[in-house]
This record gives C-alpha cells, structure tokens and sequence, in this order.
C-alpha cells in the first residue's frame, strides 16, 4: 500500500463508486477553490492499482506564515474496516506534515452517527464507533464549534435527505407532506415556468438579489461573494447537466388567461346549480357543489386581483425564486436558495423542488438531499425554520460525526489558534 496524490481519473473513479458524495469532495469544487488560490491536493491510499480510500485536501492560510489543512466533508474511507482506516489517516497526517508551515489537518467525512426517527434520534451506528475508534488511535479531537452558531468555519454536522430508492416520479411526489403536496398543487394552478439559467453576469445579479432579500427576512446568513463566484466557476466547470440554476418564473400574462378561464368555467357550473335551484331541484349534494363552485369562484377572483397587481408592479416576466442544485455521483444537493416574499403565495419554490425531484429520479440518483439543517429542533430556536420546511418533504435527518482536528505541529497549532478541541 501507498499513500500519494492521484489522478483525476482515480479519484473521480473512486467518487463513482462511494455511497455518498458531496459537493465538497467534487473535482470541479477543488478547481473553484484554486481559482481563490488555495492550493488543493487530491490524495489516497493505493493498493495495487486499487484506491482504498480518498480526501481532497484544502489548505487554508493561517496567521499569514501558516496553514490549516482541511477535508471538506471527507476523508471517503471505509471506517468500518479499522486498521485499514488507521492506516490511511495516519498517511494523511503525514502527508501534510510534509509542508512545514501546515499546523493542523480538520476532517468531517460523511459518515453518519445515527439514524433518526422523524427528528428522534436513535443509536450510534457502527460505522461512527469504527470511525471514533479510528480517530482515537490517530489522535483526532472532537471539534466543538457549531456550523449556524460560529461560520463555516466548522462544517455542519446535520442535514435533511429524502430517499428516492424504489420510487416513481409520481410516488415520490406523494410521500411528501400536505406542505409539499399543496405548494406543488398550487405552483402548477399559477402556470410557474422554470427556466434554467446559464452563469452570467445577469443570472447571477438576480441570484445575489434573492439571496439578500431572504437573508434579511430569515435566519440565513448574508450572501457571500467568495462564495457565488465558486458557485459560478463550478458552473462553468459542471455545465448545465451537472450543475442547475432553476428559475422560477410567473408569466402573468399566461396566469391571467388561465385564472379567466377558470373564471369562466366556474360561472357556467354556478349558473347550472342555480338554474336547478330555481326549479326547485336542487339536493342537498347539489347545495354543496354549488358552495364548492362559488367558494373557487371568490378564490380565483382574489388571485387574479393580486396577479394584476404583480404585473402593474413587476411587468409581464417575474421572477420568483432562484436556487442552485448540484449533482453527484449519488446526491441532488439543494445548494443555494432564496425568493421574494411577497410573491410567495405563487410557491414558485415547489415548482423547483418538483422539477428537481423528477430530474434527479430521472438520473437514478437516491438522495433528494435538502442540505444543511440545526441540531435544535426545537421551535424558537435558532434555525428551526429551516428544519419545519425541510421536514415537510417527509425525509430523514443525518447526524454526522462532526469535525475533528489532528495537531500536526502541536505547541504551534494550539498556541496559534489552529486546532479547536472539544
């Protein structure tokens, strides 16, 4: 065995064979991150010809002379197998310890803790106790640090997927919750158009735009400039098939005509019933379809009422929402979002989510993975929104084991701030 860097074609060879993949462990992130000159290394341990395991190492500056070694949710490795998962670790060390500015090495592999039942957690799985057994061979220490509470600094540690294994489109669809269901019910009623935008300067002013106006409203950090021009250059770098922009559009042109026609069918089904009534012929079944029909009636007057005040504001072309999502060998990741919030009521944001879930069935990939959630589930605390939204799609949570530091030069790393131990 050999523990060296490797080519493109390894790796990404060994990505494909992975059960879990993200987005950080991708060649085209590593090539973004370069492009913010940070020096990126992919390496493995090799055994005849055969990758065992893989990171993709980035190496961040620190204290101006130093840096910090870091595998953005990785090593993949098989930790089930110990002393083959020691092995490589301790090949990791020492291969940044060859540089001798690099004071310490962080990893949080996509390895889950535990399993949950709704937002219950329930038993360590074997995988995390192979993986602590590991780490406290090869001396890693338990971060404390808190993905929404201290940055990204420190990696989140949960996330919100939904498995799509063994379902149809339309299967899929019909797990979520009433939520999900409705807003994908609804977005269709408005005639929401995606469109998939190409990474231009335009599409990403529009991005930049959303993703301000929802921090402002929500729990969600403010947009990062470092961060849209990676999101581009891997774009660039992906292409369209890889990489998608989805734009949710209202046509209130094409809204209107569908709401008048609707208008026009229900005043046809009212007129009926009325017409019965008036001969005396109408039941107590009747009655209630006639107050199913004018309650639709009143309910399609209001919607075209506020759908031409959106077109005397906005125009003809609105846009409602625009998200990014990013495949993997194994995941849809939901990687960036955001949408106005006085045009919600249109659920342009399902319209996403119902064109992704299809595409990404269509793909064959398993996961639907909504991305990063609290470790708090409980309302009022910070973030819950985003876990009330996200559970709606009737998912599961994963709890990683977190992120762990490996003092590489240990009185430097801890005198300089370097390593954060538990």
């Amino acid at each position: 065995m050999e523990f060296r860097e490797l080519t493109d074609a390894e790796y990404r060879g060994f990505l494909d064979r992975q059960d879990r993949v993200y987005v950080s462990q991708l060649i085209e992130y590593g090539d973004a991150r370069e492009g913010e000159n940070v020096n990126v290394q992919r390496v493995g341990l090799v055994d005849d010809g055969k990758v065992l395991g893989a990171a993709m190492i980035n190496e961040q500056p620190w204290m101006k002379l130093f840096k910090r070694s870091i595998a953005y949710f990785g090593p993949s490795v098989d930790f089930n197998d110990i002393e083959m998962a020691t092995r490589f670790m301790e090949g990791l060390k020492n291969w940044v310890k060859r540089d001798p500015r690099v004071l310490s090495l962080r990893v949080n592999p996509y390895v889950i803790r535990r399993p949950y039942d709704g937002l219950t957690p329930g038993k360590d799985t074997e995988e995390a106790r192979a993986f602590e057994e590991v780490m406290k061979r090869t001396g890693g220490a338990k971060v404390k640090g808190d993905y929404f509470r201290d940055g990204t600094s420190v990696a989140a540690s949960y996330l919100y997927t939904k498995d799509l294994a063994g379902l149809d489109y339309k299967q899929a669809i019909a797990s979520t919750g009433n939520n999900v269901r409705a807003g994908v019910r609804k977005a269709a009623s408005n005639d929401i158009k995606i469109e998939y935008a190409e990474p231009s300067d335009e599409s990403f002013k529009i991005l930049r735009d959303i993703l301000n106006h929802t921090a402002e409203r929500t729990e969600m950090p403010e947009v990062d400039d470092i961060a849209l021009v990676r999101s581009r250059r891997m774009m660039e770098l992906m292409g369209p098939e890889k990489f998608l922009f989805p734009i949710a559009i209202l046509d209130t042109k094409d809204t209107l005509a569908t709401i008048d026609s609707e208008i026009v069918a229900t005043e046809s089904e009212i007129a009926k019933f009325e017409a019965m009534a008036e001969e005396g012929e109408l039941s107590k079944k009747h009655a209630n379809q006639l107050k199913q029909f004018q309650n639709q009636h009143g309910a399609l007057l209001r919607r075209r009422e506020k759908t031409l005040e959106v077109q005397e504001t906005h125009g003809e072309r609105v846009v409602l929402t625009a998200s990014q999502f990013i495949e993997t060998p194994t995941d849809m990741i939901f990687y960036h979002s955001g949408g106005y919030s006085d045009l919600a009521d249109y659920r342009g944001i399902y319209a996403v989510h119902d064109a992704m879930i299809k595409r990404a069935i269509d793909r064959g990939l398993r996961w639907y993975n909504l991305n990063v959630i609290p470790g708090s589930f409980e309302e009022g605390e910070p973030g819950y929104g985003l876990v009330d939204y996200k559970s709606n799609f009737h998912g599961e949570v994963e709890e990683l084991v977190g992120s762990y530091d490996f003092a590489i030069r240990p009185k430097l790393a801890k005198r300089l701030g370097a390593i954060d131990e538990e």
